[in-house]
């Protein structure tokens, strides 16, 4: 179990680090967003900023031993 999720952590730290490979189109949408669409987007990116936290909180729980055993 403990491999499974080093695997996905370290996925997880791979596509982080490399995301400044993106398209430019990405960054840099054409159109232009209205308010729902920016509070939607804003809304995603805080729920991904917490997962992100979260994991490493469980990363670094498990590496120090902590937390419960399944």
């Amino acid at each position: 179990m403990s491999k499974l999720f080093e695997e996905a952590y370290e996925l997880i730290e791979e596509i982080t680090t490399k995301n400044f490979q993106w398209s430019v189109d990405r960054v840099n949408p054409k159109r232009i967003h209205g308010v729902y669409e920016s509070y939607a987007f804003s809304i995603l990116t805080t729920q991904a900023a917490s997962i992100s936290k979260k994991l490493h909180t469980v990363g670094v729980n498990s590496r120090l031993g902590l937390g419960s055993s399944m």
